[in-house]
């Protein structure tokens, strides 16, 4: 969330901490289970604090939005580098896992399509805290070769048309692409929103909308 429980992080065994109890807990668990990081990591993302808005409602608007920041009451929005950003597209738009137990060519393909979407992007990929996205990292993001070619409609194995042809009823796709890119299922207004655009018996037509509502979300 922007900061270690710790800090600076490289002083554990000389600062206690805001939250040693967490810490106390999350080390436990760590030996507990053979010092499985990927556990670890889940049990973290997993918590009520990472999955909190990172603004507040408008009839709460006037209230210290920093303090509660501090607090952990909200959660701080944070630039991506640019490999978290491409792979966070490359996962958003797969039904599966992108990771090393995934096939030899889905891998080759994923290193190949974010890596040329990271050295177009540019920035340091080392520096701690990633630089504002300027206005041409930005046009790559929403119109660059990566998000054209995980979103192309006529591509009967890609994430439009999986959705289009197995999704049991519109309201499921809605929610099925609200869960892989936002993960969290769509309100009642976005969800009629959305089936208002793509209720339709033509599969291309549908499916071109389907590639519309993934670019939106």
């Amino acid at each position: 969330m922007g900061s270690g429980l710790v800090e600076p992080v490289d002083e554990l065994d000389q600062v206690k901490g805001e939250y040693p109890r967490i810490l106390e807990l999350l080390a436990a668990d760590l030996r507990e289970n053979g010092f499985d990081l990927t556990r670890t990591i889940r049990a973290i993302v997993s918590t009520r604090a990472y999955g909190l808005a990172s603004s507040l409602p408008k009839d709460r608007e006037n209230e210290d939005q920093e303090k509660l920041l501090r607090a952990r009451a909200l959660y701080p929005l944070k630039p991506l580098h640019p490999d978290q950003l491409a792979n966070s597209v490359w996962q958003a738009t797969t039904f599966w896992t992108a990771d090393d137990d995934r096939t030899l060519v889905l891998r080759l393909a994923r290193g190949d399509q974010t890596g040329k979407f990271v050295q177009r992007h540019g920035g340091n990929l080392d520096s701690e805290v990633p630089d504002d996205q300027t206005l041409l990292q930005r046009v790559l993001l929403l119109n660059g070769d990566l998000i054209h070619e995980r979103l192309k409609p006529d591509n009967p194995f890609g994430i439009v048309g999986r959705l289009v042809g197995l999704a049991p009823t519109d309201a499921k796709l809605v929610e099925t692409a609200y869960l892989m890119v936002l993960a969290r299922r769509p309100t009642q207004p976005e969800l009629e929103h959305f089936l208002s655009r793509i209720a339709t018996e033509n599969k291309n037509k549908k499916a071109k909308a389907v590639e519309d509502l993934l670019w939106a979300l």
